[in-house]
């Protein structure tokens, strides 16, 4: 065993630690986003509760198909230990998340008795911008991030294969079911591991830990039946969707479609990949579970290693993942659906499982320091270019958490405002909407929109010489403003890069930047009620706000799922 690290070898293993870190750092602000707004009404509603027992059994309350008890929790608990919700503390508690699961897995590690420049590649895969949606989204960070932290955890107990260790690891796997709904899976996988290792006692009392855990989990469950179904695509698809989710590492760019503007998401690259990694991670399973159990001399003699059991426990949990978020997600676009953000951190679990115990079972061999190389410098370059790429995303997702916020104070009566900053003070905004976007003052139009496309699900609008942000002013630049009759909605015009242009306009637009000085605005019909809109521009350059109409008028008049 290795007992002295070299200091110098950390530096380039926290590298990318620290890149994701300064980031979210530099992109949280302090405002809902999307689910938060459901989360945050929910912890006023729970307030409202008479009793204890009451506002506890609200914290089980269903959220879409999940349960997020823990996310509940943790919204409480900050806002009683605080006083008031503040996004920008909740995100970087479910960045927390991330930190551990990276911490877990080097301990994981240090079981190799390996140098630590030999974990270089895991933190290279586990901390990049790739997982932008849930880097600077406050409940999707704790749930996603946290769930696996619960679940390796328990894994990690498990794997120690001690009593007290055994009896402490049901206590995160419990509460891994009720944090996300892939967390049961935690509750299968290890029951399998456990049954193929002979230990039948443990694996009775684990499974029935799993059988409560999801008794109460589905008790009074509500079953969602407006989602896109899977049976939309054939058996070809579901198969592709598959492999595409382990292999999602090699997707470098932050959006599919229909988000994606300009390019392809490169699924032959990842269905490739999961494909490599599925076919690695069955011959190491059969190496080091199923051979040495079953078709092996000395059956009464075997004793599974640390990594056999976290191994084996983790690579099934993420396989089971993979099932069913196949099943779940794939109706909504096919294959490149599992390229989501939200997802991709678990292209790196996969990769991360898969060496590390390829390490642990060939840490003798002499050209162990060949494959570390090879690895790196093929991991490196990708997840460091996924980085700048994938800056877009979260400039973006701050535009959309201002504009969202924008939008909901627009809609929302002052009563029901008051309310919801019970719990929230209103923050400094870095951009107000004007009066004269509610009088539509100066009704001569002065702005214009280049191009309007209308799709089954979107209105596409484009526009070339724009106030554009750049990544290190998110918050300004254009926005759309929808001025109907009863109803304003605000949406951030997405600053397009150089490869998202179409090629009758290269050369005809600038480069500011990382952007160019053109935009593109997708606005979603779901969020839009029906009506006859005039489109506006709101500009925001060094603090000073501008706006002005368009003469283009856009009529809604059927709801997109009716």
């Amino acid at each position: 065993m290795v007992s002295k690290q070299n200091p110098l070898h950390f530096f380039p293993v926290l590298l990318p630690v620290g890149i994701v870190g300064a980031t979210v750092l530099k992109f949280a602000i302090n405002l809902p986003y999307w689910d938060d707004f459901m989360v945050h009404s929910h912890l006023i509603s729970m307030k409202s509760e008479p009793g204890l027992v009451q506002k506890v059994s609200r914290l089980f309350d269903q959220h879409w198909e999940h349960r997020i008890l823990w996310t509940r929790i943790i919204f409480s608990l900050y806002y009683k230990l605080t006083g008031e919700l503040n996004y920008i503390g909740l995100t970087l508690i479910g960045f927390s998340g991330l930190l551990l699961l990276g911490g877990l897995l080097y301990r994981a590690f240090r079981k190799t008795g390996l140098p630590v420049y030999y974990f270089l590649p895991v933190t290279f895969w586990l901390f990049t911008l790739q997982s932008h949606e849930n880097l600077t989204w406050a409940m999707a960070s704790i749930q996603n991030f946290h769930v696996l932290v619960f679940i390796f955890g328990a894994y990690y107990l498990l794997a120690l294969n001690t009593r007290p260790a055994f009896f402490g690891a049901l206590i995160p796997a419990s509460m891994a079911c009720f944090t996300s709904g892939n967390g049961i899976l935690c509750f299968v996988a290890g029951a399998i591991v456990l049954v193929l290792l002979g230990h039948y006692k443990r694996s009775m009392v684990w499974a029935l830990a799993g059988v409560v855990c999801a008794f109460l989990y589905f008790f009074d469950y509500q079953r969602i039946n407006f989602f896109p179904s899977a049976f939309r695509y054939g058996l070809f698809t579901w198969v592709k969707a598959f492999f595409v989710f382990p292999g999602g590492f090699l997707d470098t760019y932050p959006y599919t479609r229909p988000v994606a503007i300009g390019y392809n998401s490169p699924t032959y690259l990842t269905f490739a990949l999961g494909l490599g990694l599925f076919a690695s991670l069955l011959i190491l399973l059969f190496q080091g579970l199923i051979k040495p159990r079953f078709f092996s001399r000395r059956l009464s003699t075997f004793q599974p290693t640390f990594w056999d059991i976290f191994f084996g426990c983790g690579i099934l949990f993420l396989l089971g993942t993979d099932a069913m978020l196949v099943y779940a997600r794939v109706g909504f676009g096919g294959a490149e659906y599992m390229l989501q953000g939200r997802y991709k951190v678990y292209s790196p679990l996969f990769l991360s499982l898969c060496y590390l115990y390829f390490l642990w079972r060939n840490r003798e061999d002499v050209r162990l320091p060949a494959y570390w190389a090879v690895v790196s410098l093929i991991t490196i370059p990708v997840s460091l270019y996924s980085d700048y790429q994938c800056l877009e995303s979260l400039v973006n997702q701050q535009r959309k958490a201002i504009a969202g916020y924008l939008t909901w104070r627009l809609q929302t009566p002052i009563q029901n405002q008051k309310t919801f900053e019970s719990v929230f003070p209103r923050p400094d905004l870095p951009l107000e909407i004007p009066a004269s976007v509610r009088a539509e003052a100066g009704t001569v139009p002065k702005a214009k929109v280049d191009q309007v496309m209308e799709e089954p699900f979107y209105y596409q609008l484009f526009r070339k010489n724009s106030v554009n942000p750049d990544w290190d002013r998110p918050e300004e630049g254009s926005f759309i403003i929808l001025n109907g009759r009863d109803s304003i909605y605000v949406f951030p015009a997405r600053p397009l890069r150089p490869y998202s242009l179409p090629d009758s306009l290269m050369g005809r637009v600038k480069k500011n930047g990382y952007f160019t000085d053109a935009f593109q605005a997708q606005i979603p019909k779901e969020s839009l009620k029906p009506g006859t809109y005039r489109i506006g521009l709101l500009t925001s350059r060094n603090r000073s706000i501008r706006y002005s109409i368009t003469p283009v008028v856009i009529r809604y008049t059927t709801p997109v799922f009716q």
